[in-house]
């Protein structure tokens, strides 16, 4: 490898770019929280002037996650990720493969080390004595002899130096989650009126049209609102979905905590309205005939009378302060002359009657009908994310909670004397490890002591 080779090498699996690459993308990520992102380009406009909203749409900072150079910042962090394991990859897998060396070659800072002495005992006595120690309070030792000394090396969790690959193949998994559900998903708003159907949307910030590959149809929509207010306290779709001409999903609700999924297609409750004029009941009674006629009624629409002149609803409201529902009528008679008077539903006993006492009018009701307005999610790269934190929380837990152990054991005879020379070192967590090796050792020149004594 090339001199300019080797030094782009080095710069793309540095620590410096890591730290400065994570920097650069939680602040793009603070950006894209502070200004509101996807909304229509009018809502913008309001907002910024003319020469900053050029500079902002130009920086694409209005859609800054699917934006080219977020991406371009994501794929270089990636890709430092997997030169930094590339590079570390051999070290740790030879560490790992090749067999505990009988003495420690290279001392760390974590390196602890603990000597004494007993009177000499058979060597089978103490090798047994001792494999059984380590089996029972660490793991089963490896034995080799060097010349008259014997030696004994042992090492636990070796397999934990992996959690640095298994955390940063999750992170791989979950930007290659987050770019596929940028390349290939899709977020966007349809609004469907009762009864109706919809079988493509429109993507937010643009006037593109997807097809979705089936039919959905809104069957019913129901709202309730807190007494006394125009405060929605729930509001819920019935929705059926078609596909091959076939009901697939039928009269499935969606609230805004529940929505419904159908091939990788998520429909959340958004908003609601009222899709058209609310429709009004009305009971017209004829005075003098007794005879009484019921008409749905929609604001300004004629309705004709007996008499040769008609009646209309100027307004309606369907919470008037405290009294409900109420409708501002008007009648004129055939000769042209209008009378106005308002009609509640709720109250009737305050309904005018008609200044000739030709006719009576109540309100028995009306239909108000609504469009639900739902957000159309698709994010195929949903399932590598979830997938990717579930490793990066198995890697951390490897991380932190289990470390690569190794302990060695040399005994070396000297007049009438064995002397004992323990050596450890950990990983990581040195505090605990001290603890541990301290306990060790303790506890096996006590065994070796009391060994001794039973002899005596």
């Amino acid at each position: 490898m090339g001199k300019p080779k080797k030094s782009l090498f080095q710069f793309l699996c540095s620590l410096k770019l890591s730290i400065s690459l994570l920097f650069l993308i939680v602040l793009v990520s603070i950006t894209g929280t502070f200004i509101p992102q996807n909304l229509a380009r009018e809502e913008y406009r309001k907002v910024f002037s003319p020469v900053v909203f050029k500079i902002l749409d130009w920086l694409q900072i209005f859609d800054v996650y699917h934006s080219i150079w977020f991406i371009s910042l994501l794929a270089l962090f990636a890709l430092n990720l997997i030169l930094c394991s590339y590079k570390r990859f051999p070290v740790v897998w030879k560490l790992i493969q090749e067999p505990l060396a009988p003495q420690p070659v290279k001392k760390s800072e974590r390196f602890l080390q603990y000597d004494f002495q007993i009177p000499a005992r058979p060597e089978h006595e103490i090798s047994t004595l001792l494999e059984n120690f380590l089996g029972r309070k660490f793991t089963r030792p490896r034995k080799t002899s060097e010349g008259e000394k014997l030696c004994f090396a042992a090492q636990k969790g070796s397999w934990s130096r992996f959690a640095v690959f298994i955390t940063h193949f999750s992170i791989l998994i979950v930007l290659a989650g987050a770019l596929i559900g940028s390349l290939w998903g899709f977020k966007a708003y349809v609004a469907i009126p009762e009864g109706q159907t919809i079988e493509k949307i429109r993507l937010k910030r643009s006037e593109k049209f997807i097809p979705l590959g089936f039919t959905v149809r809104c069957d019913d929509f129901t709202v309730k609102y807190y007494e006394n207010s125009k405060r929605p306290k729930e509001f819920k779709s019935l929705v059926s979905i078609v596909d091959a001409e076939k009901v697939v999903v039928d009269h499935q609700s969606i609230t805004v905590n529940g929505p419904l999924t159908y091939k990788g297609i998520s429909f959340y409750q958004s908003s609601f309205g009222p899709a058209s004029d609310p429709i009004l009941h009305i009971n017209v009674r004829n005075s003098a005939t007794k005879k009484e006629s019921s008409y749905p009624v929609t604001s300004g629409k004629q309705i004709p009378l007996s008499d040769g002149g008609f009646f209309r609803v100027l307004r309606f409201s369907p919470s008037f302060r405290d009294l409900g529902p109420v409708a501002l009528i008007e009648t004129i008679s055939a000769s042209g002359k209008a009378f106005t008077f308002p009609v509640f539903q709720n109250a009737p006993k305050m309904n005018q009657a008609h200044p000739q006492g030709e006719y009576s009018f109540t309100l028995t009701g009306f239909d108000q009908p609504y469009y639900t307005g739902l957000m159309v999610n698709r994010d195929p790269g949903v399932w590598f994310v979830w997938t990717g934190f579930i490793l990066l929380t198995a890697g951390l837990l490897m991380a932190f909670v289990v470390s690569h152990r190794r302990i060695w054991v040399s005994i070396t005879p000297r007049e009438n004397m064995l002397q004992f020379s323990i050596c450890g070192d950990s990983q990581r967590n040195p505090v605990s490890f001290e603890r541990f090796f301290q306990d060790l050792t303790r506890a096996l020149e006590i065994e070796l002591s009391c060994g001794e004594k039973e002899e005596t």
